[in-house]
């Protein structure tokens, strides 16, 4: 079948080549992102990707079809609140002859009727409409077309993905998850309450500072010698947004964790270990430290609070509210 080739595409290591000049970096994070949603794309479910912006949602769904083939006939679908069901169903339009109308299906309806893949760019942005005319489409594949009386069920390699943009965590800085926020973000966890069961859910992690330059680097090589400026005005940002927690010392979290009587097990660098401009890099943060594990403040991150400090202003006092 279809999703078995693309599954058996996905666990080879031999993929078809991105389109574009820009290569898939896979760093630590994102191969765990891209594993992850192989996993669930298997599952032959509909796929809802969540993460904060940044994080690759779209590149990477946009690898998956590389690698299963399906990236000429994948169909792209912004949404946003001026958008109805109509929009995405069909609707009889204007013929050159006066009084006639034919019908025009919309990009829902062709991708379900051609077995096409179909990625739902912020899902959690959509009219309540919209929403109603997904439901009998996650839950057993047909597609209710009202205006014709007409019952569609899908073709076999059609794919619904969808995704959720969250609100970048202050907790970690980096992490995926929570969805909580103001605006746009806070529509995300009704989003996956109203349609949460429907779907195979992955949640994505944001690749660290490090793991932004590694990826960076070989697309962009001549910006090399300013990439560690923009990363550090970045975490700046974020830090000044109330986006990023403030770095925490190597001992303050070793007092910390004393303090709570949990097990310290030191990972950072080695003597000797440096970062971008001979300073210490430590190990990054990442998705988020398991527990026991201490982690230095990397030098984007210290380059951040120090620039922050000397601005006089305060963690979080520049968040959009």
């Amino acid at each position: 079948s279809t999703s078995t080739a693309s599954c058996s595409a996905l666990r080879s290591p031999q993929g078809t080549a991105p389109p574009d000049d820009h290569a898939f970096v896979a760093t630590p994070t994102v191969a765990r992102n891209l594993r992850a949603a192989a996993l669930a794309l298997c599952a032959e479910r509909p796929l809802l990707l969540e993460g904060p912006p940044g994080c690759g949602k779209t590149r990477l769904i946009q690898q998956l079809a590389d690698l299963t083939q399906n990236t000429g006939s994948m169909v792209h679908i912004h949404l946003d609140d001026q958008m109805d069901a109509k929009s995405l169903l069909g609707a009889y339009v204007c013929t050159a002859v006066p009084g006639e109308f034919a019908w025009q299906p919309g990009p829902l309806t062709q991708a379900v009727t051609e077995g096409r893949w179909v990625v739902i760019e912020d899902i959690n942005m959509a009219p309540p409409d919209v929403l109603a005319a997904l439901v009998p489409l996650l839950e057993s594949r047909t597609l209710t077309v009202a205006s014709r009386g007409e019952v569609l069920r899908a073709e076999p390699g059609f794919q619904l993905i969808a995704t959720v943009t969250s609100a970048p965590s202050a907790s970690g800085g980096r992490a995926a998850g929570g969805g909580g926020g103001a605006g746009a973000y806070a529509t995300s966890n009704m989003a996956k309450e109203l349609l949460g069961s429907l779907w195979t859910y992955v949640r994505l992690a944001a690749p660290a500072s490090q793991e932004q330059l590694d990826m960076l680097a070989p697309c962009y090589p001549t910006t090399l010698p300013l990439l560690p400026a923009a990363i550090a005005m970045l975490e700046l940002v974020h830090l000044a947004g109330g986006q990023a927690a403030p770095p925490v010392s190597h001992k303050q979290q070793q007092q910390q964790q004393e303090q709570q009587g949990g097990a310290v097990h030191d990972l950072s660098l080695p003597a000797g270990g440096k970062g971008p401009e001979g300073t210490d890099g430590g190990v990054d943060g990442g998705s988020g430290g398991d527990g026991g594990r201490l982690e230095r403040p990397n030098w984007w991150q210290s380059a951040a609070a120090s620039a922050l400090a000397g601005a006089g202003l305060r963690p979080g006092e520049l968040a959009l509210v």
